[in-house]
């Protein structure tokens, strides 16, 4: 079987709507004719934009939403910024305050050093050390014909030292 043909032309004078009354071709238009028509065009462009603005904004917000807002955007337990200091303001014919003209302050003279045992360091002030333990003499060594112990006695009389200030770890 053989494709029929069928051919359809489409000319660039054929209109969309063939029945519709044609407009009639007055003559040449100037250019400055057309500013009347194109004002009420551009006009009406204005007013379909305005429209649509208005369409896509959003309603204001309410006293609550703006407070909640305040709230929200107050930095958390800083009453401001404390990361800079700020310059204290300038009081206007104040004198001037120059480090060249600041008299230099002497250092306090540093605190005594704390007493020591070692005499490298400086001797101790008088009454700090502890008086010398006593060394407990020795008795003389028994002869062996004796065998009974002796009684052991130890000096009840030397107090044992008690430092009055704590001392350090040498």
């Amino acid at each position: 079987m053989a494709p029929t043909e069928s051919t359809t032309q489409i000319s660039a004078t054929s209109d969309v709507d063939p029945l519709a009354p044609k407009p009639e071709v007055t003559g040449k238009t100037r250019y400055s004719y057309r500013a009347k028509t194109e004002a009420a065009d551009k006009a009406a462009k204005k007013q379909a934009v305005v429209k649509q603005k208005a369409a896509f904004t959003p309603a204001p917000a309410s006293d609550q939403e703006k407070a909640d807002q305040k709230a929200q955007t107050t930095p958390l337990g800083l009453n401001g910024d404390t990361a800079t200091k700020k310059k204290p303001a300038k009081v206007k014919g104040a004198p001037k305050e120059r480090l060249q003209n600041k008299p230099t302050t002497e250092p306090p003279p540093p605190p005594p050093p704390d007493p020591t045992v070692n005499p490298a360091l400086g001797a101790t002030p008088a009454g700090v050390t502890p008086p010398p333990v006593p060394v407990p003499q020795t008795q003389a060594p028994q002869t062996p014909e004796s065998h009974t112990p002796a009684p052991q006695t130890t000096p009840a009389s030397t107090p044992e030292p008690q430092p009055s200030a704590p001392q350090p770890n040498n």
